[in-house]
């Protein structure tokens, strides 16, 4: 959520600096916010699809960054060279996944690799209601789950 806040900061900031050597410094932060935020994106969005999608989800993902790219020539070569107003919609889906990254949980993964079992089966409840699961099956389901750091290790006999 950070590299989206300074991400959101710095793209809003370019639209009232002056000082070209301050726009120069505030750009190469961006470019800097820009890879740590894409890929804290792609791992929430590799950790939210099954494993038989990863391939799939993360090849789309690489495809359609480097498509904006490929706009971005053609808007500078054939439309305009006003590059503050590729910033607006830029801002505008920043303050979007702001949004849903505050309103997104915690990755289940995250959590039971940190020994928060009660978080992670909250976690997993939300996310079967979300995709329409019914609270009684829920219930089933996460009651049939054990997860390895709950297990009590056998006495030796």
């Amino acid at each position: 959520m950070l590299g989206l806040v300074l991400h959101l900061a710095f793209m809003g900031g370019v639209f009232f600096v002056t000082n070209s050597d301050l726009l120069f410094v505030m750009v190469f932060v961006f470019g800097v916010s820009v890879t740590a935020r894409y890929y804290v994106g792609y791992t929430y969005n590799v950790e939210m699809q099954p494993k038989s999608h990863y391939v799939l989800v993360s090849t789309t993902q690489f495809v359609f960054e480097s498509l904006c790219y490929l706009f971005i020539c053609v808007y500078f070569w054939f439309i305009t060279d006003k590059w503050k107003l590729l910033q607006i919609p830029n801002v505008a889906l920043c303050v979007v996944g702001l949004v849903f990254l505050y309103c997104m949980p915690e990755s289940p993964r995250f959590l039971v690799s940190t020994r928060q079992f009660t978080k992670a089966r909250e976690v997993f409840a939300w996310i079967g209601k979300v995709n329409g699961i019914s609270q009684e099956e829920i219930k089933e389901r996460l009651n049939e789950i054990v997860f390895e750091g709950e297990l009590k290790p056998k006495p030796n006999s």
